[in-house]
């Protein structure tokens, strides 16, 4: 997980469902964002576009990834 000034760097020629799927997910793996919908709403909100089924798909699976952070919103 990134931390203490570290940054992360991604590059695409577009930005899709995967890379959006990909954002979010880090996101919620890592517990910055506590529940999947509302990673996708910061995400999308971020990004300035809908997430489609690929890239929501991503976010579901990130919470079960080996490493990934405990919620505590019992919804997610």
């Amino acid at each position: 997980m990134a931390g203490a000034g570290e940054r992360i760097l991604v590059h695409a020629e577009e930005v899709n469902d995967r890379l959006m799927g990909v954002v979010a997910g880090y996101l919620r793996w890592s517990g910055m964002v506590v529940s999947s919908p509302q990673t996708i709403a910061v995400v999308e909100q971020l990004l300035h576009r809908q997430m489609g089924p690929a890239g929501r798909e991503l976010v579901a699976l990130a919470p079960d990834l080996p490493g990934a952070t405990a919620t505590l919103d019992p919804r997610s």
